[in-house]
């Protein structure tokens, strides 16, 4: 495939990045609204190696920087970190 996701012609991506439908099939409002700026959302999903996913799959915590992992805990009102 490619290795940024704006490279494949086909990919929804291209509506996400512009932050309007294209092609009269994606809605990206949706995906936005939780993400905010998609070009680095995507630029940090990408920052782990894919051997780290499966390192890290085992060990029933969420995998995120430290920010993340808090306001997990603040949410789900449970520790997750060692």
């Amino acid at each position: 495939m490619v290795k940024k996701a704006w490279d494949y012609r086909w990919s929804s991506v291209h509506a996400r990045l512009a932050g309007k439908d294209t092609n009269g099939i994606i809605r990206p409002e949706a995906l936005l609204s939780l993400t905010g700026d998609w070009k680095t959302y995507l630029h940090e999903a990408q920052a782990y190696p894919d051997n780290e996913f499966e390192l890290h799959e085992r060990t029933g915590r969420p995998l995120g920087d430290e920010r993340f992992i808090e306001k997990a805990e603040r949410l789900l009102k449970r520790d997750l970190q060692k």
